[in-house]
């Protein structure tokens, strides 16, 4: 029995499935880890079609493997700006869910990093996007995480309940 905690709530990693495609086996050995050094949760950047890396059966195996060893999987649909603005997000929200119904955070994604040269108008534009998509996470009982570059600047003030992740940190 450990009782000793962590020093943080969330201490988590990242492993960017989208950019460059893991085998299965090294995702299960990602939650070993996990579990071993109670890091949690294991944050799954995934494309916008997992299926060409992964079958529903391996998700649902990953799934599995994670619940059973206590490790929160914490998926994110990486988009590019093209399909991010031809998608229903809400909808590949709800498929999200559940694919991974035992995560309690959903990342609400992001086009790519937003340029340095984005209109503000363009920003708050985007933001809004993700503040409403972020309703439609807790409706599905999680949690919303967004990453900081849509927290910050003149994207305006995030509500508590959002989790904001720094990318470069």
């Amino acid at each position: 029995l450990i009782t000793e905690q962590p020093r943080s709530e969330w201490r988590g990693i990242m492993i960017d499935c989208a950019s460059e495609p893991q085998p299965l086996d090294v995702l299960l050995r990602a939650v070993e880890l996990c579990r071993f050094y109670r890091v949690g949760p294991l944050h799954l950047r995934l494309g916008s079609d997992p299926s060409p890396s992964y079958t529903s059966a391996q998700l649902e195996s990953l799934v599995a493997y994670g619940q059973l060893r206590g490790v929160q999987l914490m998926p994110e649909l990486v988009l590019d700006r093209v399909a991010w603005s031809a998608a229903d997000p809400a909808r590949l929200m709800g498929e999200l869910a559940e694919a991974f119904p035992h995560a309690p955070y959903l990342h609400l994604g992001s086009a790519q990093r937003l340029p340095e040269d984005m209109p503000p108008a363009a920003i708050r534009a985007q933001r809004a996007e993700h503040l409403a998509l972020a309703q439609v996470v807790r409706g599905l009982g999680r949690t919303p995480v967004i990453w900081e570059d849509l927290a910050f600047g003149v994207a305006g003030v995030v509500p508590e309940d959002v989790i904001v992740l720094v990318r470069d940190g």
